[in-house]
């Protein structure tokens, strides 16, 4: 496992346990916090740093400090099991978001002074826009103390960097990725148009605007549209798509709800979609969209966090977050009326951006690269 004797993985639900099948990994379930870890958050210096800290930013309020304490709270009940589970001075640590997880790291970090941890950051532990009271807890201990942070977006790193100066040394970028297909449809499978979505029914996710859109589109040819994901929305949004074709007879969908990724991939791989719609109000870097450009799919979609680095105009479309409804119904409609060698160029256009830059194979092999180093720093 290159150059791992043993991966250990902590997680906060049993979903991806499923997944691990080889030999040489463990996997633990991160227990609740217990009373100890709420008792101790009010001890660390980590917490009263970070009170003042908001303070001196007009921020502190009954709802932020609530958010520090448990944050603390939980980062020290991980920190305890990490410890009581593994040899730490033995042991690489990655945390796939930047969250409690990593500042449970970075509080080992403080006690442990060899250990070596690093941590990604996506959108969601990114951005204080999306969160109550514009926080996100810990930003500047995680920036101090971690080894390396690695952001999946260059818009995520700018952001970092323009809110923290000076804090942002070990900032990197270090993009995702998703696996190649085995084949890439070349035909389409029926006289219809097939548009695809895929994203929890949420808000933020705005797929009643991706209905809107695709209910309204004027063509000679009937328009299917898939939408892959669940949420809380999902029955209210089923019921207005049932209801908007049998007001357009030319207007068909199916929700499918959620898929498991081998799923998705085989629908991908066996399915000939024209499009992909994504108009979120905010973004990290869409693994949706990666997806859907490993199968030749362009893409249009919001221009929202670091959507612009893997949808242009030239692999797809790009609109604003508080988009023109008839501009972009022009749009698509005009791209699904273009002759075939103009859709043609977009398809090998937003395959290309995701061999050269989304690829999971080669961005994945650089990043246990950059965990080998450390092992070797580490010893």
């Amino acid at each position: 496992m290159n150059g791992f004797e043993n991966i250990v993985i902590f997680s906060e639900n049993n979903k991806g346990k499923s997944r691990i099948n080889i030999s040489g990994f463990e996997f633990h379930l991160i227990i609740s916090i217990n009373w100890k870890s709420r008792i101790s958050a009010f001890f660390k210096k980590e917490f009263y740093h970070e009170l003042n800290y908001l303070n001196k930013k007009g921020k502190l309020n009954i709802s932020t400090f609530r958010t520090a304490w448990y944050s603390m709270s939980k980062a020290l009940s991980i920190a305890q099991q990490l410890e009581s589970t593994i040899e730490i001075d033995k042991a690489i640590f990655y945390s796939y978001w930047l969250d409690e997880k990593a500042i449970a790291l970075a509080l080992l970090k403080k006690k442990y002074q060899n250990l070596k941890a690093i941590s990604r950051a996506h959108g969601w532990d990114v951005y204080d826009e999306r969160h109550p009271n514009l926080y996100l807890p810990y930003r500047q201990l995680l920036l101090d103390r971690l080894d390396s942070v690695f952001t999946i977006s260059n818009n995520g790193k700018d952001y970092l960097t323009s809110k923290y100066p000076g804090k942002t040394r070990n900032l990197k970028l270090s993009r995702l990725g998703t696996i190649p297909l085995q084949e890439i449809p070349q035909k389409r499978n029926c006289e219809c148009y097939q548009i695809i979505s895929i994203s929890s029914i949420i808000p933020l996710k705005r797929v009643d605007k991706i209905l809107n859109l695709i209910s309204s589109i004027k063509s000679i040819n009937k328009v299917h549209w898939t939408h892959i994901g669940d949420g809380p929305d999902f029955e209210k949004i089923k019921k207005i798509a049932l209801e908007k074709s049998k007001m357009n007879s030319n207007f068909s969908f199916k929700m499918v709800g959620q898929l498991p990724n081998s799923e998705l991939r085989d629908l991908l791989t066996n399915e000939y979609f024209d499009l992909f719609l994504n108009l979120s109000e905010t973004e990290g870097i869409p693994v949706t969209i990666m997806e859907a450009q490993s199968a030749g799919i362009p893409v249009l979609a919001t221009n929202v966090g670091g959507t612009s680095e893997i949808v242009n105009n030239h692999n797809g479309f790009l609109v604003e977050k508080d988009f023109n409804f008839q501009s972009a119904l022009t749009i698509i409609g005009n791209f699904l009326s273009s002759d075939e060698t103009k859709k043609q160029q977009k398809r090998n256009a937003s395959f290309e951006n995701w061999r050269q830059y989304y690829n999971a194979i080669s961005n994945y092999g650089q990043f246990v690269e950059i965990l080998t180093k450390l092992k070797s720093h580490s010893s």
